[in-house]
């Protein structure tokens, strides 16, 4: 069995100088030749675009309006959390601000990011328990997928 999708997720941070550049390389190398490479960011510099091109053939970039960053009928929203020298304190505050923005503003599908695998599990817990009624239907490895009727 042969790996024929090589995927980076968040390449800006991935490949930054003095980060994973060298692993990155080595696994490259060790792929067959005829793999597909995917190159995932949110944030997308001209810099990354150049980097990428050392190890795609005929790269396609996919990028959204750097004027308008925001798809039509998508909203984004985030709030500012203190920080705490108990991280359990902050994740809570979090916890606290996402189900209070969830109870106030109708949606059909929300993605909610962390850095965490962990905090995704726990999270899920938490969105569950409020009886917020929302379907969790995906959890990654720091996304997690949640969908509401009207």
């Amino acid at each position: 069995m042969f790996v024929r999708l090589f995927v980076l997720d968040e390449a800006d941070k991935l490949l930054e100088e003095g980060s994973f550049q060298e692993q990155i390389n080595w696994i490259f190398s060790s792929l067959p030749v005829n793999k597909q490479m995917l190159a995932l960011s949110a944030t997308y510099p001209e810099s990354l675009a150049q980097h990428l091109t050392r190890y795609m053939n005929e790269p396609t970039f996919v990028r959204l309006n750097p004027s308008d960053m925001g798809l039509k009928g998508l909203k984004q929203y985030y709030k500012l959390v203190q920080s705490h020298p108990l991280p359990h304190k902050v994740f809570e505050e979090k916890v606290q601000h996402l189900l209070e923005l969830f109870s106030k503003i109708p949606f059909n599908q929300a993605l909610v990011f962390s850095n965490m695998h962990t905090r995704v599990c726990l999270l899920s817990g938490c969105i569950f328990w409020s009886h917020h009624h929302v379907a969790i239907s995906g959890i990654g490895q720091a996304l997690l997928t949640l969908s509401r009727g009207h």
